[in-house]
């Protein structure tokens, strides 16, 4: 007797259907973690080394090989004339108050410009930043991450406005 394969016309979605394979989560946010916002002005820095800025974030990967998106959103004050740089801290060991100086941990960004550098020439403003880093902590072991101001000019500048929507997120991407 002859083999006749016939063509299916459809898919009958009330049956059931087996599945086996591995579903991968490579790429999707895996969990999302914010920090409270700053709700008063900071004091200004006039300090030249890095300092806590404000907020900070802590986010505990489920497996070794995620990655870890740091974004942060706020309005720093820029003093007239002066220049400061803004930056992610990871697991700072001290100088989680008010602009205190920070100890330990790693700078996400360059040792000496962060993330970035800013200078104000017209006079004193509040701007809208955003800093952005991917970090590979290959760890799962909670990882906090700071917001750091430092200023190269005795001009003070405060790393974040209170009241401004300032914002930190920590997103956990599967790999």
């Amino acid at each position: 007797m002859p083999l006749v394969k016939t063509q299916a016309e459809g898919i009958n979605l009330a049956d059931t259907f087996a599945f086996t394979g591995t579903v991968s989560g490579a790429g999707k946010f895996l969990q999302a973690v914010g920090a409270t916002p700053v709700t008063a002005d900071q004091a200004g820095t006039t300090n030249t080394s890095w300092k806590y800025g404000g907020i900070q974030v802590s986010i505990t990967p489920s497996s070794t090989s995620s990655k870890i998106f740091i974004i942060v959103n706020g309005n720093p004050y820029l003093a007239s004339g002066g220049d400061f740089a803004l930056s992610i801290h990871k697991n700072i060991t001290s100088g989680t108050s008010e602009n205190e100086v920070i100890s330990g941990g790693t700078n996400l960004g360059h040792a000496d410009k962060g993330l970035g550098v800013f200078q104000d020439t017209n006079g004193n403003t509040r701007t809208p930043v955003t800093l952005h880093f991917l970090d590979s902590p290959n760890s799962t072991s909670q990882q906090t991450y700071s917001y750091s101001i430092r200023t190269y000019s005795s001009n003070s500048h405060t790393g974040l406005s209170g009241g401004m929507n300032a914002q930190m997120t920590a997103f956990e991407v599967g790999a």
